[in-house]
């Protein structure tokens, strides 16, 4: 009996010792699989600010640039308007300077032995302005050339310009659109 007394405490102990300590340590890893967690969604959290954030800078890059290229874009189109101005007028000119020409020049028709000499001196000095007029004819065909090269260059440039605020106004919608994604998870 006096065994029975002595296993008596010592069950009743553990009976009570044992369920205690048995939830108390599936209760301490289950609490700190919960900070884990916590830890785990509060980095992930970080993240999606920082990138939320870096994503709003890039948009704001995007738009500054954008709004660049909108001044470049008109500042070449009011180049190419002067240059074509100016093309104009050299084409005219070309053709005043070609229809005088054809006009006013020419040789005697009968030929120096059936022509006084007055309209033989006449005649060689038409011959004269007209072999000057075509010499400035020549330059000015080179500057007619040298325009229509430069107005040509001017439009690919303008070309190339829009192409890029094209391409720069759909990445400003797809940045938007994530930037406003990564918000919500964040919010959410």
């Amino acid at each position: 009996m006096r065994q029975l007394f002595r296993a008596i405490p010592i069950a009743i102990a553990m009976a009570f010792l044992v369920p205690a300590m048995t939830p108390a340590v599936a209760q301490a890893q289950s609490v700190d699989q919960q900070k884990q967690k916590v830890e785990d969604i509060v980095d992930q959290l970080e993240r999606l600010e920082e990138s939320a954030l870096q994503l709003g800078q890039d948009y704001n890059d995007a738009i500054d640039t954008k709004s660049q290229l909108d001044v470049e874009i008109a500042d070449a189109e009011t180049r190419i308007a002067e240059k074509e101005a100016e093309l104009a007028e050299l084409r005219s000119n070309l053709s005043e300077m070609a229809l005088r020409s054809f006009v006013g020049g020419g040789a005697a028709p009968l030929g120096p032995l059936f022509e006084d000499s007055e309209n033989l001196n006449d005649a060689l000095q038409r011959e004269e302005l007209a072999k000057v007029a075509l010499s400035a004819g020549d330059a000015t065909t080179d500057q007619l050339h040298a325009l229509v090269a430069d107005i040509d260059d001017e439009r690919k440039a303008l070309d190339d310009k829009r192409q890029q605020a094209e391409q720069l106004a759909d990445s400003l919608v797809d940045a938007k659109a994530q930037t406003e994604k990564l918000t919500a998870e964040y919010t959410t």
